[in-house]
């Protein structure tokens, strides 16, 4: 009987791909049923040795012998199968646990690295944000003598304006003083002014009072020298 088609996982083989197939399989010395399974090594004669066993402990997985990729295969790596170097049908000591262990064991390493690489960024933005709290702990330390110094000067500048304000009552005390003072020597000078005055406006009405008398005097003297006409 001649199969046209192989159908493997689901995927078919057919025409120059089942040929191609057919030959590789051929040159490895390798026979598979049409599940896709190994189950039996050619001889060195090229005669299947010991006949078709199916299921049996000699069951392998093609996946493990060729790339199916180029037919398009994905064949499932689920299932344990051991695993078969074509030459000369000897058996080698691989399974696909061996395989998935190595891949665990890969998949582990990864995750151990990313959980490095997280512990470093951790332990980095940990430093960060640590540095960034010194630098606060400074700027409120800044801050609070900044404070202590305002509140400092604060103080001496209300010393310093009750003292302006003290002197400039004592200073509105003595402008008084010295008004008062002031009025009171004017109002002296002005009393003394006052009596001189009066001495002054008698001596000065007698001169005005002999001047009148002088010049009644002399128009009568003239008068009575003018001839009558």
């Amino acid at each position: 009987m001649v199969h046209r088609a192989l159908e493997i996982f689901g995927t078919v083989i057919e025409s120059g791909d089942l040929d191609k197939l057919r030959g590789e399989l051929f040159d490895s010395k390798i026979l598979v049923n049409r599940d896709g399974y190994q189950v039996k090594y050619w001889n060195k004669n090229g005669n299947a040795a010991g006949g078709f066993v199916i299921g049996g402990s000699d069951m392998a997985k093609l996946n493990n012998l060729f790339g199916w990729g180029k037919y398009g295969v994905k064949p499932a790596m689920t299932t344990v199968w051991n695993r078969y170097v074509a030459r000369g049908a000897v058996m080698v000591d691989y399974v696909a646990a061996e395989e998935r262990r190595k891949e665990t064991a890969a998949e582990s390493e990864k995750q151990r690295r990313k959980l490095r690489e997280l512990v470093l960024r951790a332990a980095e933005k940990e430093e960060i944000v640590g540095h960034y709290k010194r630098i606060l702990e400074e700027n409120k330390e800044v801050m609070w003598e900044k404070e202590s110094v305002k509140e400092r000067l604060r103080e001496v500048i209300e010393e310093k304006n009750r003292v302006v304000e003290e002197q400039s009552r004592v200073i509105k005390e003595k402008e008084v003083e010295i008004r008062s003072l002031k009025a009171e020597k004017k109002k002296k000078i002005e009393s003394e002014n006052g009596t001189a005055g009066i001495g002054d406006s008698t001596f000065m009405n007698q001169c005005f009072l002999l001047f009148c008398f002088f010049l009644f005097f002399v128009s009568a003297c003239v008068g009575l020298s003018v001839p009558l006409v």
